[in-house]
């Protein structure tokens, strides 16, 4: 992770993490990231540990990763599908075809990102 994204890291943080309340007090340290580093969007399947209310005040938004990734291919679509079919290549062990890795983005909660994947790609 470090190596595909070097400018991923947050530092600083922790002194923040104490003034957080969620209701898994083990996810404070995701929201006081967030702050730090001034993002807009945290993207977790957890979205009922991250309640909007709370969010709000840092300008925060919980997205759950199949909205994130349906707001992605909205953007840019060809982007996206060129990004899928290079996940799909690099798959090695073991190798997939891109309906086996559909079938693994709709078993971890993406089904609206496998339908729309499924949908460009057939038409492509």
């Amino acid at each position: 992770m470090n190596e595909a994204f070097p400018d991923a890291n947050v530092i600083n943080y922790e002194s923040l993490v104490q003034s957080i309340s969620l209701p898994d007090q083990d996810d404070r340290h995701v929201v006081a990231a967030a702050v730090r580093c001034k993002a807009d969007v945290i993207v977790t399947a957890n979205i009922k540990d991250f309640p909007n209310e709370y969010l709000k005040q840092f300008d925060i938004e919980p997205k759950h990763p199949d909205n994130f990734i349906m707001d992605l291919i909205d953007l840019n679509p060809n982007g996206v599908l060129e990004a899928f079919k290079n996940q799909v290549s690099n798959l090695r062990r073991p190798p997939k075809t891109d309906e086996e890795l559909l079938v693994n983005f709709r078993e971890v909660g993406l089904e609206t990102t496998a339908y729309e994947l499924h949908r460009m790609l057939q038409n492509r």
